[in-house]
């Protein structure tokens, strides 16, 4: 992965990632056909993992022109001066996101695989599995088609502030402590 990661690091973005998989894929050759579908980060490969629904617009269009970006919002959330505990201080909007482009394949083979990565994310350890439904599965799969997009770049963008000192920083990440920008502001100093 290529990225400029001077306020976070790639951990950071692993984490937005798994966090918040559900994203908008926007396929390069049609941003109309753009598509929310949840997908799972493979480090090791410098890859996502997903799949897609065979008749979608988005999948159509990846078959003719694989490149697409994926665009994730994650924790996020309004910052009011009372936060600040500065009157004289502007609301803001922290948030963590992240665009990742890359080049789609689209593979029948790793339909399977895109599924129980996305399943063993969501329901964790002993959770529900796939071999759940297997005098099913294959009528459903039939629908869907797996895919591995190659990262090219990633663009993170993590507003944690509007350059307040640490201290009223630090305010404001207690202020909201309760929510998920607050506790992503404390995880990211």
């Amino acid at each position: 992965m290529s990225a400029d990661f001077s306020a976070v690091g790639e951990d950071d973005l692993a984490r937005l990632i798994a966090q918040t998989p559900l994203c908008w894929i926007v396929p390069h050759g049609d941003p109309t056909a753009a598509i929310l579908m949840p997908v799972v980060l493979e480090r090791d490969h410098g890859s996502l993992l997903g799949h897609l629904p065979v008749r979608a617009p988005a999948t159509e269009t990846l078959r003719t022109d694989p490149r697409a970006s994926f665009l994730f919002l994650g924790a996020n959330g309004y910052v009011s001066p009372a936060n600040a505990g500065l009157e004289d201080w502007a609301p803001t909007w922290n948030f963590a996101s992240a665009k990742v482009t890359g080049a789609i394949s689209l593979d029948r083979g790793l339909t399977r695989a895109a599924v129980e990565a996305i399943v063993a994310l969501m329901e964790g350890p002993g959770g529900w599995e796939v071999g759940a439904i297997e005098h099913r599965y294959e009528a459903l799969a039939a629908r869907i088609i797996g895919f591995r997009a190659t990262i090219e770049h990633v663009s993170p963008r993590f507003k944690l502030g509007q350059d307040e000192s640490p201290e009223i920083r630090s305010r404001i990440a207690d202020a909201l402590a309760d929510t998920e920008i607050g506790k992503c502001m404390k995880a990211i100093r």
